[in-house]
């Protein structure tokens, strides 16, 4: 991954790159081998290149600081992992040779060579070997209609200068939001960023969004990513798929990609030709993922997505179709497995798929000392609240990965959903269709068969049929709580009094309740101590 930002001026004024620097240094985890801003007067097309602490010497910029009187109403900044030409030739900011465009990009797009060699047909010349420039070709060859040749995932920032009249900035997503772009509106400025934190004390002040926040204490749920809603008051995400042109007239938001839109034409395959055209797909993903210039390795949990991506890298090796990134004998694994036996254990698939592929694993063990010592970090680094304890997991595998060489990790996200998973929405139809045809019988052993596998109890197999029958009744959402619900719902929140008394009634009479409630939590505490104690 890389760091990007900048700031648009909308009334025109300059400032130096000084205003961006510490949003740059905020991110320089993101990037930690280059570094680099430009300064751009639009009106005039006058452009300045300049350095960072971090900047490769053999450019030979100017640093920022010595720079000050350099001012400008667009500033550009650039946090690099090299990953695709390691080489100075891939520094960014980017331009084309006639300095009138220029990129801060985030990403990687996978089908760069193709474009490349399709570009050089049209008359293109390259001077570098990176993915960077090809996007700028392609913005050159084909506009905004670029984004639909790209398979990838990125953000980017984009200043073109061509027209004199009307400079433009223009912002892009990938289709799945794969990589972030955060941006915020202040003192007539656009700023935008890889991460909140860039933007938080710069642009904006650090303002929790009220809404979101209950919504994810009431119900656990995440902000809208479509809507570009965040955890912060005047902080927002260009949405998946999405893309913003700027200017000193107007900022516009549009969609550039649309799942709807994309699924207009079906076809209707036999089941052995969708077979065959998935693996096709998942093999030509993963050869393309495979494109770098540094060692790539695979993350492993035992489940559908990660196996199918190890065995493929293992067969793309033995055919001899991988030439870069690194060890072509082996495929790197690396897995959190945990030292209790139990469900939630994945160690024996991983096994399996290890021995299977022939691969070399590399396993971490996650464990609440660990947590204790790096959740500060954990928590900064995501700058979000998250849902789950397997991100933790997630930081402790890519963590194991970095120390072991490898700096590209392919993972897979949602193939146990699609393919017959374990989260309710994605099974529900079959199990479903068994009862209304009042095969009882076959129902029963496919559950009764999923609830051993899953190392379920009764009362957890119970939940979950109570799950696929609201499936069934509610398409998936859950039905609307009844009035006299809503009290004991937030009661069991233990909101304090003032939140209370914004949603229910009687508000001394719950607090009361929950007073009453600590207490009897603090002699259970007690009496569990000195448990402890006597036994000692």
């Amino acid at each position: 991954m890389c760091g990007i930002a900048g700031i648009w001026n909308k009334k025109g004024e300059h400032a130096p790159a000084s205003m961006l620097a510490p949003s740059l240094t905020r991110m320089r985890h993101r990037g930690p081998d280059d570094e680099g801003f430009l300064v751009a007067d639009t009106l005039r097309s006058q452009t300045s290149a300049l350095a960072g602490d971090d900047t490769q010497r053999e450019l030979a910029l100017a640093h920022w600081n010595t720079a000050n009187a350099t001012t400008g109403d667009c500033i550009l900044g650039h946090r690099r992992l090299s990953i695709v030409d390691l080489s100075p030739r891939g520094h960014q900011p980017m331009s084309t040779p006639d300095l009138k465009c220029w990129i801060v990009f985030n990403g990687e797009i996978y089908n760069y060579i193709e474009l490349r060699e399709e570009l050089k047909s049209k008359g293109h010349e390259f001077l570098s070997a990176s993915d960077t420039e090809v996007i700028l070709h392609a913005w050159i060859e084909w506009g905004e209609d670029c984004l639909n040749h790209f398979n990838g995932d990125w953000a980017f920032g984009l200043l073109d200068l061509r027209a004199a009249e009307k400079p433009l900035l223009f912002l892009a997503r990938d289709r799945w939001g794969v990589k972030p772009l955060f941006y915020a509106e202040s003192d007539g400025a656009l700023w935008f960023a890889s991460e909140a934190k860039a933007l938080l004390g710069h642009a904006v002040p650090f303002a929790p969004r009220e809404g979101a926040v209950f919504r994810f204490l009431a119900h656990g749920a995440l902000p809208a990513g479509d809507g570009g809603e965040t955890f912060f008051d005047n902080i927002k995400l260009v949405p998946p798929g999405g893309a913003m042109r700027i200017t000193h007239g107007c900022i516009e938001a549009v969609r550039w990609y649309d799942l709807r839109k994309a699924t207009e034409v079906q076809s209707n395959p036999t089941e052995a030709e969708a077979l065959q055209e998935l693996s096709d797909h998942i093999t030509r993903s993963v050869q393309l993922r495979l494109r770098a210039d540094v060692p790539v390795g695979s993350c492993l949990s035992g489940g559908v997505d990660s196996s199918s991506i190890v065995g493929t890298m293992r067969d793309l090796l033995k055919r001899g179709a991988v030439t870069e990134g690194g060890d072509h004998e082996h495929v790197h694994t690396f897995s959190a497995v945990y030292r209790q036996k139990g469900p939630f254990n994945e160690a024996d698939w991983i096994e399996q798929v290890v021995k299977h592929s022939d691969s070399k694993p590399h396993y971490t063990f996650p464990d609440d000392v660990r947590i204790d010592e790096i959740f500060d970090r954990l928590v900064w680094h995501q700058d979000e609240p998250f849902q789950t304890s397997s991100i933790f997991a997630q930081w402790c595998v890519m963590q194991c990965a970095r120390e072991n060489g490898v700096v590209v990790m392919l993972d897979g996200q949602a193939a146990d959903e699609l393919l017959g998973g374990y989260q309710p929405g994605s099974y529900q139809s079959q199990f479903l269709e068994w009862m209304t045809q009042r095969r009882y019988g076959t129902f029963w052993r496919e559950w009764n068969a999923r609830r051993r596998e899953c190392g379920w109890t009764w009362s957890m197999a119970l939940r979950e049929l109570g799950w696929i029958l609201q499936y069934g009744a509610f398409g998936g959402s859950k039905p609307p709580p009844r009035a006299g619900e809503l009290r004991e719902y937030y009661e069991a929140m233990a909101l304090n009094e003032t939140s209370l008394a914004r949603l229910v009634p009687d508000t001394k009479a719950v607090h009361a309740k929950l007073i009453e409630e600590e207490g009897k939590l603090a002699k259970l505490i007690e009496r569990r101590k000195k448990k402890t104690n006597d036994t000692d």
